[in-house]
């Protein structure tokens, strides 16, 4: 158990339980934290995003704009905001093409902004959030 690895080692259970939780992020975020790019603490916050894309260009913000470990937190609820459990289970039956979900990681890491797909009868919607009006001037910007 991890109470027992934890007296083993010397360490906390909270310590060890943290560190077991991260690896299940994605590899590049794993690079991140290893190169430190990316602090656990940082990481960890991470782990409130469920899909991979937006974690991984989320990574990518928090990096690129030095966010603090809060930041990083209030960024993860700007990501979760308006994604309800319905939301969710549409996106767990609905299974998004592997070309399609690279071009959006693609394009969320390009603008630094997370980047939601929308799946359509023909096609889909893209939606890049943004929080304020120099965000999105930036955002056009890159575009």
């Amino acid at each position: 158990t991890q109470n027992e690895i934890a007296k083993k080692i010397g360490l906390s259970r909270v310590y060890i339980t943290n560190k077991i939780r991260l690896l299940n992020l994605p590899k590049i975020i794993k690079e991140a934290i290893m190169t430190e790019s990316l602090s656990e603490g940082h990481a960890r916050a991470l782990l409130g995003i469920q899909d991979e894309p937006s974690m991984i260009a989320a990574s990518n913000i928090v990096i690129k704009r030095r966010l603090s470990v809060r930041e990083t937190e209030e960024l993860v609820r700007k990501v979760n905001f308006g994604r309800s459990s319905k939301d969710d289970s549409l996106l767990k039956n609905k299974r998004i093409d592997k070309d399609v979900e690279r071009a959006i990681t693609e394009l969320s890491n390009k603008i630094g902004y997370t980047v939601k797909n929308t799946s359509m009868n023909r096609g889909g919607k893209l939606t890049i959030r943004y929080q304020d009006k120099q965000e999105l001037m930036e955002l056009l910007g890159r575009l």
